[in-house]
């Protein structure tokens, strides 16, 4: 059963923290802030509190939120720098990417998504390392790519004399 400090024993620095619709709590030697709330219940005439979220541990520094709350604010400022090539690849291969739907309705995706991340990592060795670069892979659990190209090799030959005997191809 946890332990509930009384409001009188809260020191100032955890009080500061405590505004409308809030609580702190004192578990385990330490002090922590839910957002809370309450609802009129008409079996016991009177409110119940609802406890509706957990805002943070309360120190001598300050709130310290959740981990979740913090990974989630850090994620905000996350960039992609590499739209341009990606947007790029997707508009000069859209011909492929056509013959890739008909040909496999549902692995299309994952294929582009091999493909186009094999041409970023080649892109990158060449960037870093010249012309002596071979090119690992992207670091992908390549089982998981082959068994969908196991499961639909009839598909993929088609595709591939699609792709080899189209206009254009040389």
């Amino acid at each position: 059963m946890p332990i509930y400090a009384i409001v009188a024993d809260i020191p100032g620095w955890a009080l500061k923290h405590r505004v409308k619709g809030t609580e702190i709590r004192y578990l385990n030697g330490q002090y922590y802030l839910y957002r809370v709330t309450s609802k009129y219940d008409p079996a016991i005439k009177r409110s119940r509190k609802i406890t509706l979220e957990y805002l943070g541990k309360i120190t001598p520094d300050g709130l310290l939120r959740p981990k979740a709350v913090r990974v989630m604010d850090e994620l905000q400022y996350i960039t992609n720098r590499e739209y341009g090539a990606s947007s790029f690849i997707l508009s000069e291969c859209s011909d492929t990417i056509d013959l890739l739907k008909t040909h496999f309705p549902d692995e299309w995706k994952e294929i582009a998504v091999c493909s186009i991340m094999r041409l970023d990592v080649l892109k990158s060795d060449l960037y870093d390392h010249g012309e002596e670069s071979r090119g690992e892979g992207p670091g992908l659990p390549g089982s998981a790519f082959f068994s969908v190209i196991h499961r639909t090799a009839s598909f993929l030959m088609a595709c591939l004399n699609d792709f080899l005997y189209s206009p254009g191809v040389i």
